[in-house]
């Protein structure tokens, strides 16, 4: 019954769901379209209208079209004819340019200018306009492209930057309404300022009152002296009087007067001095959550952040107490004095156990004292040839030893348990070694992550609140919900939900409802359970695709010792090729297990050093008998195409850009050799179109100058990765049978495209 409750209470909100959709849907629709009209409705010095074609250039992917729309639109009124068709083709064409090529803002920003300024000239050489407007069309060309790439890099997302361009939209069309004797945008110049000089932010407040008040001389030239005015109130004001209501009105009214003494004429001061007055009455009446507690931050962003920064400190103080350990162990086995290291200790061995009670202790070991020590110590080439003692052969000192064969063996049990000591001695250092290099990849690792944690991406605290919203909408009420910017621009969102299951086809749908809010293509989320909740990951999709391919030929029938694997952990492309020492069965599982635990450790979020590390000390203990691979390793992140190379023993790679193929090489030697790794690491940058490719060491038995022309072949003719990896494995191969040499032969390659 409960689950049958469950179905129906469901079913019953989806129809309440969709309508909640459809309606929010066409809400943003027409918010689109006005804020189209009114930025195409703006302009400057009552000639230029370039925040029309600005912000369709710079609206989100979802939105352009109904932006270009209301732009084109409202053109039809503002403009005389023929500029209102120019400028309604213009609009709407620079919408269907930027669904031809989404996300290059050069390639739109290029042809939408281009052709508002071909069309107004044409029109000028024809005679339908005058070489004024020609010129005008120019201005408002260049003043677009700069407005519209000032819109891609501060969109409208909530925070300061990205609202200070619709501010300025906002107090265009202000400043352009008729209202008499009424100056609407000094009114909210006025009322703007004294709301960011109470909040106290002082370079935020004079940077934003400095952009609006250049917006307002644009907007109505005569009103000059009143941007002036304005912007010197705020200085005053965020400077001494933040936090006060009353202050602050009083301060702003001392900094505006010397704007206000630049007023020409009684007409132009009563209206200045009215529209001061109605600013002051503006701010008074704002509630006062509004003007005084508006924090630096998102509240939830400022109350999470001591849990972050603790969080880091404990993960950071844990890294630096398991490197004092590893430290702290290495010392005491370097200040305590080897026990059993050498022949001495066979020699007491052997006094302690045969001589302690004969009869002739003394006379042996105080009166022929050197001669006994001398004849034992004759003893040890024989013990290391043989193992074991010939009486007739013992030295002439022992005659007159009363127990010859028990001294024989006495010494030879001796020397047995001197070499176990010793080999134990060798495991015990070998295992010291292990622990102090897992505690120090372990701390470096924690250390890592702290360093992520301290450093968090800033919150966008307006699609915060959408994403919330719409997952409540939708029946699913979140329990946490955060859209970050991350390091190189990219849009992360993670909500986190009770615990429930998804289809495939629910992660699709809740990725498209999440791009639609964000305004972003979001890829579908990472699904992250936990006991009683479930955590979605949303990332922005990337710029670039990678497209893998490869090939292996093994030395002896179906046993090879190379083992490739090609995966992408979030904005992370990988590809890495481990290679067994040797050929067959052991050679295939020292490159399994390399390259099972190294991809393991890499989707876990470890750093390429700290997994070839551990992957080092996993292949020491393996087993008794010597166990090693090499590890190629290529990492590319697929936002901004930067790359980073880790080799480990590992063959040369190849890399192909424009064409054009080089080698990449870098010392190092194989891991589980030495208790550290031997390692080389080198950053480059990789583009769409570009290759890189991974080679193990059978495919070098002829050179490499012929790997370098067939990739160039290969890249011209437009061969796939995987087509390319088979061509060169079968090549290698009969270049490696005509050399003598057989080995396992394994390519693997990485082909990067442009996200379209």
């Amino acid at each position: 019954m409960e689950k049958l409750s469950e179905w129906w209470s469901d079913t019953a909100q989806r129809p309440v769901a969709a309508g909640n959709a459809a309606a929010r849907m066409f809400g943003h629709q027409l918010a689109c379209i006005a804020w189209g009209a009114a930025a195409g409705f703006g302009s400057w010095y009552g000639l230029l209208h370039p925040l029309g074609l600005a912000v369709v250039l710079g609206a989100a992917e979802t939105d352009y079209f109904w932006v270009a729309l209301g732009a084109g639109a409202v053109s039809l009124l503002v403009h005389t004819q023929p500029m209102a068709l120019v400028h309604l083709c213009v609009a709407i064409a620079t919408a269907g340019i930027r669904w031809a090529r989404p996300r290059s803002f050069p390639f739109a920003a290029t042809l939408g200018a281009g052709m508002l300024l071909c069309m107004s000239w044409l029109l000028w050489l024809g005679g339908s306009i005058s070489a004024q407007v020609a010129l005008v069309s120019l201005a408002e060309s260049v003043l677009a492209v700069l407005l519209g790439w000032q819109l891609v890099r501060c969109p409208p997302n909530g925070s300061e930057k990205g609202l200070l361009l619709p501010g300025v939209v906002l107090l265009t069309i202000l400043a352009n309404i008729p209202a008499g004797p009424l100056w609407i945008g000094v009114i909210f110049s006025t009322g703007a300022g004294l709301v960011l000089s109470c909040r106290g932010r002082r370079e935020r407040a004079l940077v934003t009152m400095g952009v609006l008040a250049a917006g307002l001389c644009a907007a109505a030239p005569q009103q000059l002296f009143a941007g002036v005015a304005v912007l010197g109130g705020t200085l005053l004001a965020v400077t001494y009087g933040a936090g006060d209501r009353l202050r602050c009105s009083g301060l702003f009214l001392l900094g505006c007067l010397p704007g206000a003494l630049c007023v020409s004429g009684a007409g132009q001061a009563g209206c200045f001095w009215l529209a001061f007055a109605l600013g002051q009455v503006l701010f008074f009446c704002m509630p006062a959550h509004l003007v005084l507690a508006v924090p630096v931050s998102d509240p939830t962003e400022s109350a999470g952040r001591p849990a972050v920064s603790l969080a880091a400190n404990r993960l950071e103080a844990a890294a630096n107490s398991l490197t004092e350990i590893a430290d702290t162990i290495q010392q005491i086995y370097e200040v305590l004095p080897p026990q059993g290291e050498n022949y001495n200790w066979v020699v007491e061995r052997t006094q302690e156990a045969l001589c302690s009670h004969c009869e002739n202790r003394e006379k042996c070991w105080q009166t022929r004292y050197n001669d006994t020590v001398e004849a034992l110590f004759h003893l040890k080439p024989m013990l290391e040839q043989n193992g074991q003692l010939d009486l007739a052969k013992l030295p002439g000192q022992f005659s007159y030893c009363i127990h010859p064969s028990a001294l024989c063996a006495a010494v030879e049990r001796s020397w047995v348990e001197y070499g176990a000591r010793r080999k134990a001695r060798a495991r015990s250092q070998g295992m010291r070694a292990a622990i102090t290099e897992q505690y120090e990849a372990i701390a470096q690792a924690l250390a890592a992550l702290a360093q992520q944690l301290g450093v968090q991406g800033s919150r966008d605290a307006g699609r915060t609140g959408r994403l919330a919203a719409a997952f409540a909408s939708l029946g699913r009420e979140p329990l946490a919900c955060s859209v970050t910017f991350g390091g190189q621009g990219q849009l992360q969102a993670a909500v986190t939900l009770r615990r429930m299951d998804f289809s495939k086809n629910d992660l699709r749908i809740l990725a498209e409802e999440t791009s639609r809010v964000c305004h972003r293509q979001m890829d579908v989320p990472q699904v992250c359970n936990g006991k009683d909740a479930v955590t979605l990951i949303f990332a922005e999709k990337a710029r670039l695709r990678p497209i893998f391919g490869m090939a292996n030929s093994p030395a002896q029938q179906q046993v090879s010792g190379d083992v490739v694997r090609q995966f992408c952990v979030g904005d992370t492309a990988a590809m890495l090729l481990c290679d067994g020492m040797g050929t067959g069965r052991p050679a295939a599982v020292d490159g399994t297990v390399a390259a099972n635990l190294t991809t393991s450790l890499l989707q876990a979020g470890f750093q390429a050093e700290t997994a070839a590390r551990l992957t080092n000390v996993a292949l020491a203990l393996k087993s008794d008998e010597e166990s090693s691979a090499t590890l190629d390793l290529l990492q590319v992140d697929l936002y901004t195409g930067s790359a980073l190379l880790y080799k480990a023993g590992a063959a040369p790679g190849f890399v192909v850009q424009n064409g054009k193929a080089r080698v990449l090489d870098g010392p190092g030697l194989p891991m589980g050799l030495l208790a550290r790794v031997k390692s080389e690491t080198r950053s480059l940058r990789l583009y769409a179109g570009d290759w890189a490719v991974l080679v193990s060491d059978g495919m070098l038995m002829d050179g490499t100058d012929w790997i370098l022309q067939q990739l160039e072949l290969c890249a011209a003719s437009g061969s796939t990765p995987a087509d390319t990896a088979a061509l060169l494995v079968r090549t290698g191969k009969m270049r490696a049978q005509r050399t003598g040499r057989p080995d396992d032969i394994t390519v693997t390659v990485m082909r990067l495209e442009q996200v379209s």
